[in-house]
């Protein structure tokens, strides 16, 4: 029963994928693009994220200065959220809207 509940989740889980790539092709190209340029043109890739997401954005960053599949010039890549810390600390003596003013 196991064995058949995963298969059916997984062809769904197959089936969004695809659709969302087919629907947002053209956004995926060019998200694709912006992602691989930006490094060549000198420029640092930032990610951020709110909840769950923020330590994905977090995860992604050190993915990319990180080894990944090979060793290989890391494109720069910084999370706007990982300095939890002084994030935080700024919010509570100022506002965070001024987080990264500061």
């Amino acid at each position: 029963m196991l064995n058949s509940l995963f298969e059916e989740k997984a062809l769904l889980l197959g089936d969004y994928l695809q659709s969302t790539i087919s629907e947002n092709r053209m956004k995926l190209e060019k998200a694709s693009d912006l992602f691989s340029e930006t490094p060549k043109q000198g420029n640092t890739i930032f990610f951020c994220g709110n909840g769950g997401s923020a330590s994905e954005s977090s995860h992604l960053a050190t993915g990319l200065i990180g080894s990944f599949k090979e060793n290989r010039v890391s494109p720069p890549s910084i999370s706007l959220n990982s300095g939890i810390i002084a994030i935080t600390c700024t919010a509570n003596d100022f506002r965070y809207d001024q987080v990264y003013t500061r």
